[in-house]
């Protein structure tokens, strides 16, 4: 009932998003890819973070930042809480967690991560890239110029004239990661971090390395660079979502959803890549 609510408001324009209060951000730039509907949802919505999200999060701390671990995050105690001992720890800790508003991680999360940092200290190309940083977790506030829109950027690492960004993945092959990567919007992050990036420090980065760790066994590292097409491609689109985001706040289009992008492109419904490929290799044996 809350989301019907939610979307009544928004399509009745009672809802409007308020760029004073809150700056854009990669996140929000992702929704509003899917439509403004799908910003105006996730502006108002407060979710839980996922297993992901937070996996994610706790990898940058203790990579990063690993004095802050205990600060942000908590590990799940593993004692047996029918017994009187069990639960008056348990009791205790969840207590703790609730008072200080930890993250919490259960006993095998932590271990996967812990395999994934001794991963990264087991590569070569990783240590090297890491002693290159000069400063970490750094958040950029600046202001879009064409269209004024305020936006915060949090950059992993910085070193000599390059940016520094972690990920977990699936494959930390170059291909793979890439093919990944686009499906996920990494160039669009990587495009506005380097915009940012530009306002901030005043030059432009040489470099946009990212660091990849397979999230499963052997956990594979990688050290990947972004190409100058990676980097175009992804501050193109996001000099393009920008500019739509602050057309559509002068028309007042919030509640549109994603027949809002088809105004601005085709609604042709075509074969994906992979499929036309297959037509050919079809037709050729239909020969």
């Amino acid at each position: 009932m809350a989301a019907q609510n939610l979307i009544k408001e928004i399509r009745e324009g009672k809802r409007v998003p308020d760029f004073s209060e809150r700056p854009l951000s990669y996140s929000t730039l992702k929704a509003f890819d899917d439509s403004p509907l799908h910003f105006c949802y996730n502006w108002y919505t407060k979710r839980a973070k996922s297993d992901a999200l937070i996996e994610g999060g706790a990898f940058d701390t203790m990579l990063f930042e690993p004095k802050s671990f205990d600060a942000r995050y908590s590990v799940e105690p593993d004692v047996d809480r029918r017994t009187t001992e069990g639960k008056k720890v348990y009791d205790a800790w969840e207590a703790d967690v609730v008072a200080k508003s930890l993250d919490i991680l259960s006993p095998s999360q932590k271990l996967k991560i812990d395999l994934w940092i001794d991963a990264v200290k087991q590569s070569t190309d990783a240590q090297a890239l890491l002693a290159g940083m000069t400063d970490v977790q750094i958040r950029l506030n600046w202001t879009h110029r064409s269209t004024g829109l305020p936006i915060i950027n949090v950059l992993d690492g910085k070193g000599d004239e390059c940016i520094i960004e972690a990920k977990t993945a699936v494959s930390a092959e170059k291909e793979q990661f890439a093919k990944d990567g686009y499906y996920w919007d990494y160039p669009l992050q990587a495009g506005l971090y380097s915009q940012g990036y530009v306002h901030v420090y005043g030059e432009i980065p040489k470099r946009y390395y990212y660091l990849v760790v397979e999230k499963s066994a052997p956990f594979s590292v990688s050290v990947l660079r972004a190409t100058p097409e990676w980097l175009k491609y992804g501050r193109l689109k996001a000099e393009r979502l920008l500019n739509l985001i602050r057309h559509c706040e002068q028309e007042g289009l919030w509640a549109m959803g994603r027949e809002f992008h088809l105004m601005y492109g085709n609604n042709n419904l075509d074969l994906p890549g992979w499929a036309k490929k297959k037509m050919e290799e079809i037709e050729l044996w239909m020969e």
